[in-house]
């Protein structure tokens, strides 16, 4: 099993990107559709995974009365960035991201937090 792309001769294999880099230097990325591929399927676990522990955080969240496609439309609508929203709560752009997109559970304590700052952008738009 080969664990190297560039060489593997695999009939799914397809390339999905490519990339630049310094001094002339470039590439390309490669995927396939072989389950046999041990890093393909450590991909697709892996992808699995993140998709579980989402789905756990969306349980949380409203478990906790806490609706984040709500939040985050609501955010569009006032035209709030992340980055101003992560500003506002005094936490990093990357934090507030995992939120929104229930990569972490949102804490009640910033739901209030964030009620307001959109109470504010009302008042001021």
């Amino acid at each position: 099993m080969n664990l190297n792309c560039g060489n593997c001769n695999e009939p799914t294999k397809y390339v999905m990107g490519l990339w630049d880099g310094q001094n002339g230097t470039h590439g390309r990325i490669y995927d396939c559709h072989n389950m046999n591929c041990i890093r393909k399927f450590s991909i697709v676990k892996s992808i699995q995974k993140q998709e579980e522990e989402k789905e756990e955080n969306i349980k949380i969240n409203e478990s906790n009365m806490i609706f984040v496609d709500l939040i985050k439309s609501k955010r569009k609508e006032l035209q709030i960035t992340i980055s101003k929203m992560a500003k506002g709560l005094g936490i990093s752009p990357s934090d507030y991201s995992d939120y929104e997109q229930c990569r972490e559970p949102l804490p009640i304590e910033t739901l209030d937090k964030i009620n307001l700052i959109f109470r504010e952008a009302f008042k001021n738009g």
